[in-house]
């Protein structure tokens, strides 16, 4: 960046402190927004599917409902306990597709 003085002389910044600006600058910039747009991406079911085994198995909070999340844990063992990140005022996940009606 180059500025002009009114007695004609060329002044301005070292292209050293430019660069240590933008060093600190961009990355906490990319910190700030690049972020956010991934905050409202996380979609929060109602139930959770706690698998038991050794070592503290596993959690899967992607069930819609109770009986979907018994009726993955059935037979390997653990249990299935509310989701507690999820409020009832999410609006339900959107289909991707549609189903053709067939008309006989």
């Amino acid at each position: 960046m180059l500025i002009t003085t009114t007695n004609g002389k060329i002044t301005g910044t070292s292209p050293m402190k430019v660069m240590k600006t933008v060093q600190f600058v961009v990355p906490l910039l990319v910190t700030t927004f690049g972020f956010t747009a991934y905050a409202g991406a996380e979609i929060y079911y109602p139930w959770c599917a706690n698998y038991g085994g050794r070592g503290g198995g596993g959690t899967n909070c992607g069930w819609s409902t109770y009986e979907q999340c018994m009726a993955t844990i059935r037979g390997m063992g653990g249990f299935c306990d509310p989701n507690p990140f999820y409020t009832a005022s999410q609006k339900p996940p959107r289909r991707l597709y549609k189903h053709k009606r067939h008309d006989s």
